[in-house]
């Protein structure tokens, strides 16, 4: 089988769908097949993939009634898949002896042609039946269509499987005759096609016409007539199988059955012997009845010594030298008996490992060795076939253990690869590192040293591999846990602003301190649980100090006054019509920087917000951080203090740039009106505003004016909460924003005020430089987790850059009659005035 991966579009250890490849196997006719694993079920299997090109409407139907072909002697497919457009068919993986897939091509090309009677026979019978199954599968049935020794695969106990089964039937024309042809080819190439085979061949072979079978049953019933028409003719056939078997391990049948010839005599001619009187051949006749006695007694010592009278009178007497010769052979054969034995097991034991191609030359090495060893037994040379004998089954035994060695490297492949998977899914190369890479190149040593026959090595090597990756799993998982509560208290702690870590007692601080150190000890220890465990109780020890350092802090933090009466009356902007302020700032709004946000006097009428989103970032921050602190103005980068000369960027130089690197296509301007409270009785309100643009307002992007409602931060309720923070007007509470720099990120802490409620005006300008009036009404949520306490109104601008300007931002709050009218106008437009 292929083993290459050159010309196949996935390379090894690609995932695809559920599976990894492993290695490419070669092609069928409706795809590319490749050795892959499950990793769900961590198995092995066959992956056949259909490219796009070849995917055709009703090819996942009719893949799916393949899968239920259910036959011992057909390779199971399961349901395909489909991922990226290609169609994955898993199949069954069909191991053979030596650890890989074996066709029947294989078996022929190892043993120089045609098998023997005895496996032939059975072997094509279940390829028979299982055509005969498959023609005949649910009334309408399925051919092969690509038929042949090399389709066709043998299992580690030499049992068929017909391996992909109805795809070149899928792929093109198939049919019955074909794969009856196509099954004549292969008897043909497995018998050799002679004798009784004949018939059988030229059958399959004219199979489509008059004179050939029409079915696979006939082809079966062509068997049967075959091994009837042998009759009694299979005795002598055993016979001869049994001879043939006994030399095939080194057994001489022959030797076995008849009794050794005694030694030929090598002593000087004796006289002829004259006439023995009649006591002495008396005594002598019994001395050979006593020994013959002791003999059938089992006693060889007693006979011989009866055997000795006997020569002793008759030195050539014919049957006393045949008892002798019987002892000395008995006596042989016993003093081999133990090591023949071990011989007879262990030659049984090594010739199951020609099926490993890489053992067959050792194998027949050690296969003369044990013909010598059987010659030197039927010779009666029973010395040199006890040394002989003994020789072989050292070698023998030292073989075997190299093949269980190769069978364990061969289990212990899976086992690597499963542990290699745990360790990869405990993120180890990330958090075992040093055990993962050692994982890695033993595995890699192993491969090597198994493909080189070096199977003790490799064994060992794939153990070292085994248990590296699951030292390197276990450390993974515990690392990994005591990371994810090492980052856990770094969020806590990245949390907590400088202010608050800087007001906890000094006790606090120092446990704090030795709980870290403890986490950290446990876990260059690897005792992972317990440095997890300390993570915890470090972070829970955090948390309590930072609640009662921002409870501390928080009692004295500015609170925004309750609303007076059942419901709020009047307009409820502070100065919402801008006419009020000084020092260059609008009473009641948040400090304006003098550069994108001024107080203008181009209003309808009179003063106005004026917001420039055309300014650049660097520019904004440079007189920020520069131009205003040189001049004095004791601003701060958070724009939260005051006063500002309106005057401060009469003669700023602004850089040049690009539209995108403006403050408009970035964070925007904006402006925020003092916090209004909400009365227990509020529920509608109306919002207004007049507003122009430099251009036409885009689809996405328009001025706006946003609706933010919050609650006061309830340590019990909203604990852990975090956000970012600012303080729009001088000396008031911190609200919380979606959005801010790193420097406003920090946890919340009593005093604060949650945000809980969004709401926003959509002022979309119909064109440039046009005051229109806009409106909009509103409904708070009834439930109390998002009922605000305080409205927070923020005028805001970004896209198209140019001057926007806001004036006349009104907040009422209104009854449901009155809510429900201007509803139905939705964002109203009450008329427009060009701007000089």
């Amino acid at each position: 089988m292929a083993t290459g991966s050159q010309g196949f579009s996935l390379a090894q250890g690609a995932f695809i769908g559920a599976y990894r490849v492993l290695e490419p196997l070669g092609r069928n006719a409706l795809g590319e097949k490749y050795l892959v694993r499950n990793n769900q079920t961590r198995r092995n299997g066959v992956l056949t993939v259909v490219g796009p090109s070849a995917v055709r409407p009703g090819l996942v139907e009719e893949l799916q009634a393949l899968a239920n072909l259910e036959h011992a002697a057909i390779a199971r497919i399961e349901p395909p898949a489909e991922d990226r457009g290609q169609v994955l068919v898993p199949g069954e993986y069909v191991e053979g002896i030596g650890g890989g897939e074996t066709s029947l091509a294989d078996e022929l090309a190892k043993r120089g042609g045609a098998l023997a009677e005895e496996v032939a026979e059975p072997l094509l019978r279940s390829l028979v039946d299982a055509l005969a199954y498959g023609h005949g599968f649910r009334g309408t049935g399925r051919c092969h269509g690509s038929l042949s020794p090399r389709t066709v695969a043998l299992t580690k106990q030499g049992h068929p499987r017909l391996l992909d089964y109805g795809f070149s039937a899928l792929a093109g024309e198939a049919s019955v005759a074909g794969d009856i042809r196509a099954l004549g080819q292969v008897v043909a190439a497995t018998t050799g096609g002679g004798g009784r085979w004949q018939k059988v061949v030229e059958g399959c072979r004219a199979a489509g016409t008059p004179g050939g079978f029409g079915s696979a049953r006939e082809v079966l019933a062509a068997f049967d007539q075959a091994e009837a028409s042998r009759g009694r003719k299979g005795l002598a056939a055993l016979a001869a199988i049994l001879v043939v078997l006994a030399v095939g391990i080194g057994i001489g049948v022959a030797v076995l059955l008849r009794k050794p010839a005694p030694p030929v005599a090598t002593t000087p001619k004796m006289p002829e012997k004259t006439a023995m009187p009649a006591a002495d051949q008396a005594q002598l006749e019994q001395n050979l009845a006593a020994a013959e006695r002791a003999i059938a007694k089992a006693e060889p010592e007693l006979a011989r010594r009866f055997l000795d009278r006997v020569i002793a009178q008759d030195a050539r007497n014919a049957r006393a030298l045949k008892l002798l010769g019987d002892l000395d052979t008995e006596a042989g054969m016993a003093r081999v008996g133990a090591v023949k034995d071990k011989a007879d097991r262990l030659w049984g034991q090594v010739r199951q490992l020609e099926a490993v191609p890489s053992l067959v030359p050792e194998v027949a090495r050690l296969g003369e060795q044990y013909r010598l060893a059987v010659g030197a037994y039927s010779g009666m040379d029973f010395a040199a076939a006890e040394t002989r004998y003994g020789e072989f089954a050292a070698a023998a035994e030292a073989l075997l253990a190299r093949g269980d060695d190769r069978q364990v490297a061969l289990r212990l492949k899976d086992e690597v690869e499963d542990a290699h998977d745990a360790a990869e899914d405990a993120r180890a190369a990330l958090y075992a590192k040093d055990d993962w890479e050692l994982g890695l190149a033993r595995r890699q040593e192993g491969r090597v040293a198994f493909d080189e026959g070096d199977y003790p090595t490799s064994r060992k090597l794939r153990e070292e591999a085994r248990q590296v990756f699951a030292d390197a799993a276990r450390r993974g998982r515990g690392r990994a846990k005591v990371e994810v509560e090492r980052k856990a208290y770094d969020a806590a702690n990245e949390y907590a602003d400088a202010e608050l870590l800087a007001a906890l007692p000094r006790d606090r601080r120092e446990r704090l301190q030795r709980l870290v150190a403890e986490a950290g000890t446990l876990a260059d220890e690897e005792r992972f649980d317990e440095s997890a465990a300390a993570w915890q109780k470090a972070r829970t020890e955090l948390n309590a100090a930072l609640k009662d350092a921002a409870m501390e802090a928080g009692e004295k933090a500015p609170v925004i006054a309750a609303a007076t009466g059942p419901r709020s009356v009047g307009e409820l902007v502070v100065n919402g019509d801008l006419e009020r302020g000084a020092g260059g700032q609008p009473e009641g709004w948040s400090i304006l920087d003098g550069l994108t946000a001024k107080w203008s006097t181009q209003g309808k009428p009179g003063r106005c917000l004026e917001f420039d989103t055309g300014v650049l970032q660097v520019d904004k921050q440079r007189f920020i951080q520069e131009i205003a602190k040189v001049e004095g103005l004791g601003m701060n980068e958070s724009l939260t203090t005051g006063p500002i000369d309106p005057n401060a960027a009469k003669d700023f130089q602004r850089s040049k740039g690009g539209q995108y690197e403006t403050v408009g296509a970035h964070e925007g301007v904006w402006a925020f009106a003092k916090p209004v409270p909400v009365a227990p009785g509020d529920q509608y309100f109306v919002v207004e505003v007049d507003c122009l643009g430099p251009e036409k307002s885009t689809p996405l992007f328009y001025p706006q004016v946003f609706v933010r409602g919050f609650q006061k931060f309830d340590p019990q309720k909203d604990a852990g909460r975090s956000s970012w923070f600012h303080t729009p007007h001088p000396d008031g509470p911190a609200f919380s924003e979606q959005f801010g720099t790193d420097a406003q990120r920090r946890r919340a802490r009593l005093g604060d005020y949650l945000m809980v409620y969004r709401h926003s005006l959509v002022c979309r300008n119909r064109d440039a430089n046009i005051w229109e009036h806009y409106r909009m009404a509103f409904k708070l949520p009834d439930e109390p987790r998002f009922r605000p306490e305080v409205l927070l109104l923020k005028a805001y601008a970004m896209w198209p850059l140019g001057v926007y300007r806001f004036d006349n931002l009104r907040l009422r709050s209104v009854d449901e009659a009155e809510f429900n009218e201007i509803s139905k106008q939705g964002h109203s437009i009450e008329g427009f005035m060009p701007i000089e």
